[in-house]
């Protein structure tokens, strides 16, 4: 089956699944109607990890139903899945192996400092 594509979507159709209405999951979730509308519509996309959490437990997802959620919300939020950044916080040497593969890649390491030093020209003050 071929799932949404957006988080806010993923979450409704998850929500939706369970036949649960939007202000009842809201309530089970504990944050307002209007806040879980907002994620559900694509115009909120950054809950805090206690409200994934949440969700995870109300809904009972499956893992590769959380791992889909986490993806999408990572996704959305320009970031890495936090299933995938816990595990590389717990195991510290994987960031060595990571930087390794990437620098055999080529270029990545000089579009990270592009983008980056690109961004903070747009902080700069004018004049």
């Amino acid at each position: 089956m071929a799932y949404p594509k957006s988080f806010g979507k993923y979450l409704l159709y998850l929500r939706r699944s369970r036949k649960l209405t939007l202000r009842g999951f809201a309530a089970m979730i504990s944050v307002s109607p209007f806040y879980l509308s907002l994620i559900e519509n694509d115009k909120k996309s950054n809950p805090s990890l206690d409200i994934l959490g949440r969700i995870y437990s109300v809904l009972k997802l499956s893992k590769e139903e959380m791992e889909t959620l986490l993806d999408l919300h990572a996704e959305s939020n320009g970031c890495v899945s936090y299933d995938v950044a816990y595990y590389i916080v717990k195991h510290r040497e994987i960031e060595g192996y990571i930087r390794s593969e990437r620098d055999r890649a080529g270029a990545e390491w000089e579009d990270f400092i592009a983008d980056i030093t690109d961004r903070s020209d747009d902080t700069k003050p004018v004049g």
